[in-house]
């Protein structure tokens, strides 16, 4: 489920980026979107795009969950394969849609493969705020800081030119 999680990841963030001022009920429309438009363009790979919907559904479930994030998180799974990685960044980027700082806590403080999770809920909540809504201290001594703004300058002008 490997590219059928990015695709829909893709998908979302290319979504986020083309609203300026995105909802988290915006996210979540995208996100269903995103599986219509998986199933269209693939349509063999309806029970993989149905187990990748039910695990983030269970994500999105989980957020009005009394128990904590780590528990809710383990109950998603552990991140080490895309689906669980993408369900988990789903449900920390929607609990925490208006606090990068928290989302990123929380995506990375569990025992499964937490450099992914949190590089996926940052991707996404990363499009949500905006670099400089970012908090500093994520950006200071950033290994390749400049290459990674110059890559991002790069996709933010893709996304502003209309191509023929």
């Amino acid at each position: 489920l490997g590219w059928l999680s990015s695709a829909l990841e893709a998908h979302v963030i290319y979504r986020i980026m083309q609203k300026d001022c995105p909802t988290v009920d915006d996210f979540k429309a995208y996100l269903s979107e995103g599986y219509d438009i998986l199933l269209s363009l693939y349509p063999n790979e309806g029970a993989g795009i149905t187990q990748l919907r039910a695990l983030t559904d269970k994500a999105l479930g989980l957020v009005g969950s009394s128990a904590s994030d780590v528990d809710n998180i383990e109950a998603i799974g552990e991140g080490w394969v895309a689906e669980e990685t993408l369900a988990i960044a789903v449900y920390c980027a929607v609990k925490y849609f208006d606090n990068f700082e928290k989302a990123i806590i929380a995506s990375v403080n569990h025992r499964g493969d937490s450099d992914s999770t949190g590089a996926v809920t940052g991707n996404i909540l990363g499009a949500v705020v905006g670099y400089d809504a970012i908090p500093e201290f994520f950006k200071t001594d950033l290994e390749l800081h400049d290459v990674i703004l110059h890559v991002a300058d790069d996709l933010w002008r893709g996304r502003t030119t209309k191509f023929k």
